[in-house]
């Protein structure tokens, strides 16, 4: 890490939450990993952040409740996790959080975090590119561990958000389109939540927004492939630390 690099960490540590506005998070992000910005259109992260935000700022009621009820369908310990979730004042989503690893693996993260308060409870993992099933299984093993350590007396869950024609069969998981799908439904209810033209047009146009960019993104995340049931996708809670401890 050059001495810049350093410097610039710090100064950034040192700014105060008033200072961390949504753009200024973005650019700090992007600055340190600038092939990033190269067909940002195209990749994982830039969606992730959109996600993020659209998550944090619309009406949680009508998006981000029945967005974790629908994870809860998945299986039985993300119901779990996201039972004190729907219920909590105080829920917290955050952007990256870290696994809070240390050495060589120091920079672990995932994609979305939800929690109460500084207790994360429900890690989301994005994938936009064609992936590994077996690498990412590694991957989502590892955040389960690393979760878990953080609340360690707290029933957590980490989720696969997927290319709907790459859905995993050994961890729970949800296809992009799925979450437009929520997405259009809490849509549709802010006429009836929101009456005032005038109060609600943000927020429709923060969701139509996140729609189309899930329903157009170049990789063809929400493209339908496969005739798939739910039941083909549920499984229990013991087969996923098989070989993990």
């Amino acid at each position: 890490m050059s001495r810049n690099t350093v410097d610039e960490m710090t100064l950034w540590r040192g700014t105060t939450p008033e200072q961390r506005s949504f753009l200024g998070q973005v650019l700090h992000w992007f600055h340190f990993r600038p092939r990033a910005l190269k067909g940002a259109w195209m990749l994982e992260e830039p969606i992730t952040w959109e996600l993020y935000r659209a998550l944090d700022l619309l009406p949680r009621s009508l998006f981000v409740n029945p967005l974790l009820r629908r994870l809860g369908e998945l299986d039985p310990v993300v119901e779990s996790a996201v039972a004190p979730l729907l219920s909590c004042q105080d829920l917290v989503i955050t952007p990256y959080p870290s696994l809070e690893l240390t050495g060589a693996k120091s920079n672990c993260r995932s994609d979305l975090g939800l929690g109460i308060g500084l207790s994360p409870r429900l890690w989301i993992e994005a994938k936009t590119a064609p992936f590994k099933h077996v690498d990412l299984l590694e991957q989502l093993r590892a955040q389960q561990l690393a979760l878990q350590s953080l609340s360690p007396s707290e029933k957590v869950a980490v989720v696969a958000l997927v290319p709907s024609d790459s859905l995993l069969k050994e961890w729970p998981s949800l296809p992009w389109s799925a979450l437009a799908v929520a997405l259009e439904s809490g849509r549709t209810h802010l006429r009836g939540a929101i009456a005032d033209p005038g109060l609600r047009s943000g927020y429709e146009r923060l969701a139509t927004e996140m729609i189309d960019r899930i329903k157009s993104h170049p990789k063809g995340i929400a493209t339908e492939r496969q005739n798939v049931t739910p039941k083909e996708h549920k499984f229990k809670f013991e087969s996923r630390f098989i070989g993990m401890i």
